[in-house]
């Protein structure tokens, strides 16, 4: 019946182009093109016929065209898929590089506070030892003018003893 029906179609589009109706032929013939190339996308030529407004499909021919669009709609499906989990996927990244220069900015400024505090210490321990040195120095000048002056009175009294 489907080629029956087909012979039937492209004797009537025949039959319109050869009177001379004109108006439909060119568009049928860009449709039937149209038709026919949709069609042998995934279908042996054998499998169906193009009519005038219709496509006649064999018995299995119309499940292989579902396979087919399904096929097509699982790898869409896959495509934005994987573009999703791609953003989301950079986003993540953009994310964790961001938590690390934190991190790595909390680092820094630890360790500067930290280097900070230890030049702060050595700097308080310079001036400590500084600060007893010359404690130490008044000290032995204090003791070297004690001596001194012990050293005059001695000698002054050794003076005095001497003129009696």
């Amino acid at each position: 019946d489907d080629d029956e029906d087909d012979a039937d179609d492209e004797e009537e589009e025949e039959g319109e182009s050869k009177e001379g109706s004109g108006k439909r032929a060119p568009r049928d013939e860009a449709d039937k093109a149209a038709a026919g190339a949709l069609a042998a996308a995934w279908l042996p030529r054998e499998a169906f016929g193009v009519g005038r407004s219709k496509i006649f499909l064999r018995a299995d021919a119309l499940s292989t065209l579902l396979d087919a669009v399904r096929a097509q709609e699982n790898s869409a499906a896959a495509a934005i898929q994987s573009l999703v989990r791609g953003r989301q996927a950079l986003k993540r990244y953009r994310e964790t590089l961001s938590g690390v220069a934190r991190v790595q900015a909390a680092a820094r400024g630890f360790l500067q506070r930290q280097a900070r505090r230890r030049q702060q210490e050595a700097a308080r321990r310079l001036e400590e030892e500084q600060r007893q040195r010359k404690l130490e120095m008044q000290r032995l000048m204090r003791e070297k003018e004690a001596e001194e002056a012990a050293e005059a009175e001695r000698a002054r009294r050794e003076a005095e003893e001497a003129a009696e």
